[in-house]
């Protein structure tokens, strides 16, 4: 009996042995595939955070552009009314100003990175504070500006421009002249739509589109100091 224990001894510690070796060699195993997982889930959040960066700088010359379009348009409203107002004659710097006032800036942004990643799943973005300031971007801050700018342009279709093409000439050089100045202004119908859509700019479209610029801005500078962290 004694030289049986004796023998078996041996194997039950070479049994556990090789326990311990498996396990050992499954936890290296499970690890090495954790760490390959998180360096591939890394690369494709780096990939995905340059091609928001660099839609984010297109978006960025777009709004400043767009912005200065309609800041503008706001301008030549209030000049036109109180031109609207006064006895000046029809010069040539008012013309001009009656083909701003019908001048529109459609305003489209380059959303398709963002949405990939939303569809793909916020999580993979792994700064916490990015994910929400992405989200706040562009399903606020660049939705609201989108749409202040659609209603801006439906606005100068359906009321401006109606009544210009009623009331004025147009001339070889894209300048709109009033065939009856004197009726234009007893009327004050144009002189009330120049001063409400100069109004509806200052307070709403271009406020959304300094929001906008700011949040592009914000989010912009943060994607920046990750990439720069990862080279």
């Amino acid at each position: 009996m004694r030289v049986s224990r004796l023998a078996s001894a041996p194997n039950w510690r070479n049994a556990i042995g090789e326990i311990v070796l498996i396990v050992v060699g499954v936890t290296i195993a499970l690890a090495g595939t954790s760490w390959y997982e998180d360096r591939a889930l890394r690369s494709e959040e780096i990939r995905v955070l340059r091609q928001i960066g660099q839609s984010l700088e297109e978006d960025y010359r777009t709004l400043l552009n767009r912005s200065e379009r309609l800041n503008k348009f706001s301008n030549a409203g209030r000049q036109l009314y109180e031109f609207l107002r006064s006895a000046e004659p029809v010069s040539e710097n008012i013309t001009s100003l009656f083909s701003s006032i019908n001048g529109v800036a459609p305003l489209e942004l380059r959303t398709a990175p963002f949405e990939a990643l939303k569809s793909r799943g916020f999580d993979l973005i792994s700064d916490e504070t990015l994910r929400i300031e992405l989200i706040e971007l562009y399903d606020d801050l660049y939705e609201r500006a989108e749409r202040n700018v659609t209603q801006d342009t439906e606005w100068v279709h359906e009321r401006i421009r109606p009544y210009l093409m009623e009331q004025f000439l147009r001339d070889p050089s894209d300048s709109w002249i009033p065939k009856d100045l004197d009726e234009v202004r007893a009327s004050g119908y144009l002189a009330n739509l120049c001063k409400m859509r100069a109004f509806s700019l200052d307070e709403y479209t271009l406020q959304s589109m300094r929001r906008a610029v700011d949040g592009n801005r914000r989010v912009s500078q943060t994607i920046n100091g990750i990439l720069n962290i990862s080279d």
